[in-house]
């Protein structure tokens, strides 16, 4: 494995929570030495890609790899065209609006608006969401591109680990990729004490000009004020929102 591919590694577990590691957690995360990872580290922070906390020498994302990321929504659109869509369903429902992206094979947390209550859903931009648990990344794997692809890719992981911290995954290769099924032919993903325990989340996909999904649009709440009833009536407006921000990428 090159430098570069080494380097990249190190982002992309920064990305995921608890988005703080030291230098020995990181090591172990990829299978490194402390010494490799130091090196690895060095250039990374020279260039502002990472930073690292002095009092508790942890490490984060830096802010040029922020950047990189800022520039890769706005190239998109996604900002622009999905936030005052996202508002908008913010004020009708007062709850938690989201939009998820996938990139490549993995689906992450790209855009969202909070809800003004205090008992809310609070995710980090940028989490990665599993393909098993969840609204966002049930619905974006259901929607790959390519299916052997996303078969073999799923093959290969344990679902178990991909699942972890999440109440209710599911764990069966087979339960899976029927429920994906069921997503793809009733055109939504519903996710009940999946992810996070008493919360629901219910997301549709984001078409673009040409049909391909890449994106989708998400609510989600607490169970007593989001129950399934009222969070498959709001499916009109989320429907709507999710074309609008279609016709808004172009």
């Amino acid at each position: 494995m090159s430098r570069l591919e080494k380097g990249l590694q190190v982002l992309r577990q920064l990305c995921e929570p608890p988005f703080l590691y030291s230098l020995g957690d990181l090591a172990k995360a990829l299978g490194m030495t402390k010494s490799g990872m130091y090196k690895i580290l060095a250039v990374l922070v020279q260039e502002g890609a990472v930073s690292m906390e002095e009092e508790s020498g942890l490490y984060r994302i830096g802010p040029s790899a922020y950047r990189m990321g800022v520039v890769y929504a706005n190239g998109r659109g996604l900002n622009e065209a999905a936030l005052p869509v996202m508002e908008k369903i913010g004020q009708l429902t007062r709850e938690t609006v989201s939009v998820g992206v996938r990139d490549g094979d993995s689906a992450f947390l790209a855009l969202s608006v909070e809800s003004p209550h205090v008992i809310r859903l609070k995710s980090r931009l940028g989490t990665r969401m599993p393909p098993n648990a969840g609204a966002i990344g049930k619905l974006l794997w259901a929607y790959h591109p390519d299916p052997a692809r996303r078969l073999r890719v799923l093959g290969s992981m344990n679902l178990e680990l991909e699942g972890a911290g999440c109440p209710k995954p599911i764990l069966s290769l087979e339960e899976l990729l029927r429920e994906y099924d069921r997503i793809r032919a009733q055109g939504y993903a519903l996710s009940v004490d999946e992810s996070v325990p008493g919360f629901l989340g219910i997301s549709v996909p984001v078409p673009d000009r040409i049909g391909r999904v890449w994106a989708c649009l998400c609510v989600a709440g607490p169970l007593d004020r989001l129950p399934i009833d009222r969070a498959l009536g709001l499916l009109p407006a989320l429907r709507s929102g999710a074309e609008d921000i279609g016709a808004r990428l172009g």
